[in-house]
């Protein structure tokens, strides 16, 4: 078919592209993609992987709380959410077999029954929770590393005087 100045050809679809993201969430979609693609480190240390993908993640949570809704968690509350987290991680990586709790038909050996129980259940719960401790003491400097620095009108003046915490005593004379 020849060209006719006449009849032009219909016009090309416009190409297909992805909407526009946001920086932050391209940042998040490379580093786990990067993280998927890269086998060599599932391959050769896969709680390393889980580890950091974890850490990533809840890093981008809680500053995204803090960019986007204003919150900003206490250190407490901060410190409580990250020990869960390494708790089911700790779960995941040293699956533990949890004593069963059938009771006794008779009702007087219930005590101690239940004594018994919960020192299996310790003992059970012991090499979790040095897990989970471990790896608390490994992400909380990269998480704290990482967060969002506080807003200004959070942070205390330095030359602001301070306020007592209780009155001084009454003297007695």
């Amino acid at each position: 078919m020849l060209y006719n100045p006449s009849n032009p050809p219909p016009p090309v679809p416009p190409s297909f592209s992805l909407p526009k993201l946001p920086e932050n969430v391209k940042f998040l979609l490379q580093v786990l993609l990067s993280l998927l693609s890269f086998g060599v480190a599932w391959a050769t240390n896969n709680s390393a992987a889980v580890v950091m993908a974890v850490a990533i993640i809840f890093t981008y949570a809680l500053n995204w709380l803090a960019r986007y809704v204003g919150y900003k968690p206490t250190r407490n509350t901060l410190t409580g959410a990250l020990f869960v987290v390494c708790l089911g991680l700790a779960v995941l990586f040293n699956p533990a077999l949890l004593p069963p709790f059938v009771p006794p038909v008779d009702a007087e050996q219930m005590n101690g029954y239940v004594i018994v129980w919960l020192a299996a259940l310790a003992g059970a719960a012991t090499p979790i929770v040095g897990s989970a401790t471990i790896l608390y003491n490994v992400l909380l400097k990269d998480v704290l590393d990482q967060l969002v620095p506080m807003p200004a009108e959070t942070v205390p003046d330095e030359d602001a005087p301070v306020e007592e915490i209780a009155p001084e005593p009454p003297k007695i004379e």
